[in-house]
């Protein structure tokens, strides 16, 4: 396997998964066994296709999935905790009385999105192994 290729398709659709598992109402296909995970497992592997020829074997593709989904993991975790933070924020600017109340509510956000990383880095790179391994035999070139 080409190093290169492997994490520029890792990293693409990782951050491309991350991105849309993070989004406010797009997220909710994660409710369906971590349905973005899985497409991003089997773009991964569309990717690392397009920039080397040859066929990937099964196991290579569930490593490229593996790897998206420790990416889309750190990514996805991330940019919740931002977005839920800028909630949070957006509340206290509309009802500066409660600014005591935000405080605990970023200090909750920052602890969710802590357990939220440990959680999607044990779940993520498993669901993105089998989106590899599914996307490598949809993937084959004749």
């Amino acid at each position: 396997m080409n190093t290169k290729s492997f994490w520029v398709a890792a990293l693409i659709a990782g951050g491309a998964t991350g991105l849309l598992s993070s989004l406010p109402i797009i997220s909710i296909l994660n409710c369906l066994l971590c349905a973005w995970v899985w497409i991003g497992g089997g773009f991964a592997v569309w990717l690392y296709n397009r920039r080397e020829p040859q066929n990937l074997a099964t196991g290579q593709g569930a490593v490229i999935g593996l790897a998206m989904g420790a990416v889309a993991a750190i990514i996805s975790s991330v940019l919740g905790v931002l977005i839920g933070g800028a909630f949070i924020g957006a509340m206290g600017a509309i009802d500066p009385q409660s600014m005591p109340d935000i405080a605990e509510g970023l200090l909750g956000a920052g602890i969710g999105g802590v357990i939220g990383l440990v959680i999607n880095l044990v779940i993520y790179p498993i669901f993105g192994l089998f989106g590899g391994m599914i996307g490598t035999e949809i993937f084959k070139s004749s």
